[in-house]
């Protein structure tokens, strides 16, 4: 199936429990599911192959137990998408341990050239309140992702929420906010390690979207007696507690995860508070592998004004002055993912603008959502 020539993005509303909702997103993507797994050399030609042998059967077995013991209600979810859109659970479980599967495959690898990748930035001033998200990511995302807009009442309790979803991975990892008014941006980080019996980071990612404030966040994310496998940030900000935003550093660990958190407090009006992150712990002590991306990501950022303007942000966001590991990300043989999305979430107007392709040569989004998220969906 050839590339999208022009912005799409389809997007779901659909309320149930988390089974039915699972099912209802399988069957309405299953094609961009299916897709997604059979088109992906990651998937094809390592996660599964190595699912095939002992030791794969054996982690696979050991993040399911974990992930069933912490999380029952998200294996539920997936295998909702899983009876939907037809792919075998086994599959899409497999999806949802990538990160810690990949981790666990390139101990001894050098340089590595397949580890997803984002770049945020917060501005956060009386009168400006941004954080603006590049979602970097495998360039199939791109055509197979879609949002969700969901109200889920089971057992576990009720959930709302609205968030971009990879293709047969539970919502979460990229970007979203929920009827709390809690918005967030995610960026993979990268340990040396991976922490057996812990859940894996996408179920961690899929539990924030409960969040009703940063403290419940930080309870979320430490998973008590449970712990977490691998690493993110979670960025994060509040349409109703406007003054501080939030960089939640989450390391891996059992039976808790490591917190680390990081307050971007409001600057002035002439000088914003600015904040640039992507790729590596900066507020923690973890170690973690040596990625050249996020080190000259990050090097560039610096090189640049201080933004004061959301033109300001999609300049830096679409930056493209390194030739190897630009900000602005497109396929090469140094980084294999793409920015396939751009998302601005303004924290004052409650507006989510989408980009697709170099934000800074495009005036307009390609589609505007409210960040304000009723009971009911209409």
């Amino acid at each position: 199936m050839a590339s999208r020539q022009s912005p799409s993005l389809p997007v779901l509303y659909t309320t149930g429990t988390h089974y039915d909702v699972g099912y209802n997103t399988g069957v309405t993507f299953s094609n961009n599911i299916r897709q997604y797994v059979n088109s992906s050399k990651r998937i094809c030609e390592k996660i599964k192959p190595y699912y095939d042998t002992q030791e794969g059967r054996e982690l696979y077995d050991i993040f399911l137990k974990a992930t069933e013991d912490s999380y029952p209600q998200y294996c539920r979810e997936l295998r909702g998408i899983s009876d939907g859109s037809g792919v075998p659970f086994e599959m899409l479980f497999l999806l949802n341990i990538s990160p810690e599967v990949r981790r666990h495959l390139e101990r001894e690898a050098t340089p590595k050239v397949e580890a997803d990748g984002c770049s945020d930035i917060f501005l956060n001033s009386p009168n400006l309140k941004l954080l603006v998200h590049n979602e970097d990511c495998s360039p199939l995302v791109k055509q197979y992702g879609y949002m969700l807009n969901t109200k889920i009442d089971d057992v576990e309790g009720k959930e709302r929420f609205m968030a971009f979803c990879y293709p047969g991975i539970l919502p979460g990892p990229a970007f979203a906010v929920n009827g709390d008014g809690m918005v967030i941006t995610v960026d993979g980080l990268y340990p040396e390690r991976v922490t057996l019996g812990a859940p894996p980071r996408y179920f961690v990612n899929r539990s924030l979207m409960r969040m009703t404030d940063i403290d419940s966040a930080k309870t979320l994310a430490r998973n008590a007696g449970h712990g977490m496998a691998f690493g993110f940030c979670a960025n994060i900000s509040s349409i109703r507690n406007t003054e501080q935003s939030w960089a939640l550093e989450i390391a891996p660990g059992h039976p808790n995860a490591g917190i680390q958190i990081h307050t971007i407090e409001e600057g002035t009006e002439l000088n914003p508070n600015y904040y640039f992150r992507c790729n590596s712990y900066m507020h923690s002590t973890v170690e973690e592998e040596y990625d050249l991306c996020s080190t000259h990501r990050m090097l560039r950022a610096q090189e640049l004004p201080a933004p004061k303007s959301l033109h300001d942000i999609l300049n830096i966001l679409g930056d493209t002055h390194h030739d190897l590991y630009p900000i602005f990300k497109t396929p090469r043989e140094t980084d294999r993912g793409e920015t396939v999305l751009t998302v601005s979430m303004n924290i004052l107007n409650k507006t989510m603008n989408l980009y697709q392709g170099n934000p800074k040569y495009h005036s307009y989004p390609f589609m505007s959502l409210p960040l304000e998220l009723y009971n009911e969906i209409i």
